[in-house]
């Protein structure tokens, strides 16, 4: 196979564009993402506590 490819140069020539086309080809059917969806958990609180200021809710309804 080796020696047939080395002294045709047509043959090989052809092996190679075939070999590019069929990756080509496949190309378009490999799933890829650039940028895949990701879950993070999110936690909305919400605190209503008239007259007290933004500071004194974080102190004392939350812990850092």
């Amino acid at each position: 196979m080796i020696r047939l490819l080395a002294e045709h140069r047509v043959a090989a020539n052809l092996v190679m564009v075939m070999m590019i086309l069929a990756g080509l080809f496949t190309l378009k059917s490999i799933p890829a993402q650039l940028d895949p969806p990701a879950n993070f958990p999110v936690i909305w609180v919400e605190v209503e506590w008239r007259g007290a200021a933004a500071e004194d809710i974080e102190e004392l309804v939350t812990t850092p």
